[in-house]
């Protein structure tokens, strides 16, 4: 499991690897060949903002035969009775309709506008996911008339006298929009209002959305400031220390490494993380669970998804690892990643011993039936090149990783510098 890292090719060697957590910093991982596990746990953020009216969104001309894209043809919002009714408050399904409309007129118009765009930003993404598509179209000549347009209709419903639950749900509608325009600080104080308006927190989207809206605005701002530059220099390089395993306490790694969130490679520990003493391999692992079915993950260019990892295809651990053996180029693209041996194989779990090191994992500590309590120790098994892109691991968390087979190469990033790295 990792931090935050970026794309950077992997050795030349298949590696096999376990791990769970304990150390909070940036990472980028690459792997040839090798599995791992992970646990997690750590911080959100609360913040106020000033109020946003969306005056500033300047009036948008419809292109040309889309004007009633909003008023009921197709692609607008609903043509019933509930037309005019707040629960349609994600800009995304609105776009989504309107972009069929465009597809069903003019299929050929519809490609050559996802061109424009592409030619604009400079790149394509190759990514199928519903989040990368509907970000492609809101940055069409039609889309960015779209959003503009339902932040008119939104903010026109909100001068009428209206309860407090319809206009939350209105505020929704204008910040959701915003986003996908780019807006992130004006989606801010809109989702803000937004989640005031449901203090039953019945709209769990909306809190997540503002969170992502803040971060957004606040790496922008960072970014802007000419006063401020990144903590690491991030084309040099820092030096990771090697620690051997005999001469480190666990009291001196939690003060040295852990609390500090300060990365450390441990030498001579995994030994000691089989009971029999032996480290797994590719041989192990097909013996062991070759029968049983992982579901694999890709890279993506442009993908949305974490670390830009997306679903390839479901097959079995015999298959997966003699496919990589043989150089099938699919497979040796794919990735199993974070497979949960509690959840999938927990017989193999007998067989592991957890480092003195790690043994104060929060998630241990929480009450049965708790996210990801029971989902690590994981395994992550790639060919050469195996990699995963730029990323924060799950809750910000700290983390630890045994390497059983293979090499990795790991690329570190402090945690502060995070807004630099924003693509």
């Amino acid at each position: 499991m990792s931090f935050q890292g970026s794309k950077r090719r992997g050795s030349k060697r298949q590696r096999i690897h376990f791990s769970a957590v304990d150390s909070s910093y940036g990472d980028g991982s690459s792997d040839d060949g090798g599995f791992s596990g992970c646990r997690a746990m750590d911080s959100s953020e609360d913040e106020d903002g000033d109020h946003s009216s969306g005056d500033d969104v300047p009036d948008y001309a419809a292109p040309e035969g889309w004007s009633g894209a909003l008023n009921g043809k197709p692609g607008g919002p609903r043509t019933d009775s509930k037309e005019d009714s707040p629960e349609e408050w994600d800009a995304g399904a609105v776009l989504a309709r309107s972009w069929r409309a465009v597809q069903a007129r003019d299929p050929k118009e519809a490609k050559s506008l996802l061109s424009d765009v592409d030619t604009k930003l400079g790149e394509t993404s190759e990514s199928q996911h519903p989040f990368a598509q509907i970000q492609r179209i809101a940055n069409t000549e039609v889309g960015q008339w779209v959003l503009k347009e339902q932040i008119k209709r939104a903010e026109a419903a909100m001068k009428v006298d209206l309860s407090n639950a319809s206009r939350a749900v209105y505020e929704a509608m204008c910040a959701s929009a915003l986003q996908l325009l780019g807006k992130y600080e004006e989606a801010h104080s809109h989702w803000k209002r937004a989640v005031a308006g449901d203090p039953r927190r019945l709209q769990s989207a909306w809190h997540i959305r503002c969170e992502q809206a803040r971060l957004q605005a606040d790496a922008i701002t960072v970014r802007a400031s000419s006063q401020s530059k990144p903590a690491s220099n991030l084309f040099g390089t820092m030096t990771v220390q090697r620690v051997a395993a005999g001469s480190l306490s666990r009291e001196a790694f939690i003060e040295r490494y852990a609390n500090k969130g300060k990365p450390v490679i441990i030498t001579g520990l995994l030994a000691g993380c089989t009971k029999d003493g032996n480290l797994w391999d590719m041989d192990f692992v097909r013996s062991k669970v070759g029968h049983k079915t992982v579901a694999l993950k890709r890279i993506v260019r442009g993908s949305p998804k974490w670390a830009q990892l997306e679903d390839a295809c479901s097959t079995t651990f015999s298959n997966f690892i003699n496919g990589i053996e043989a150089k099938d180029r699919a497979l040796c693209q794919s990735y199993c990643h974070d497979w949960s041996i509690p959840l999938h194989c927990p017989e193999l779990l007998h067989g592991l011993r957890v480092p003195k090191y790690f043994a104060g994992d929060y998630l241990q500590h929480a009450p049965e039936g708790s996210l990801y309590r029971d989902t690590w120790p994981s395994l992550f098994i790639g060919a050469k090149g195996t990699y995963s892109e730029l990323h924060v691991d799950t809750f910000h968390s700290n983390f630890w990783m045994g390497l059983m087979q293979g090499r990795k190469k790991w690329t570190f990033f402090k945690a502060e510098d995070a807004p630099y790295l924003q693509p």
